[in-house]
């Protein structure tokens, strides 16, 4: 693929990204990973009071 059509792509991924994360594209580097690391922290916080959110709700556990 040309150069162009993968920049392209790669930009509409990153926008579908954002978008699920309901964050902003316009965010620095800094604040991108700030928000991860945020993420991280509560999902660790989830997963030691047994609650696991799965992509599929179909597979969701329901909480203890």
């Amino acid at each position: 693929l040309p150069p162009s059509i993968l920049k392209q792509l790669h930009d509409e991924l990153d926008a579908a990204v954002f978008d699920a994360y309901g964050w902003s594209p316009t965010l620095t580097d800094e604040q991108l990973l700030q928000n991860l690391v945020t993420l991280n922290h509560q999902r660790a916080a989830e997963e030691k009071q047994r609650i696991i959110k799965y992509l599929r709700p179909d597979f969701q556990a329901p909480p203890p």
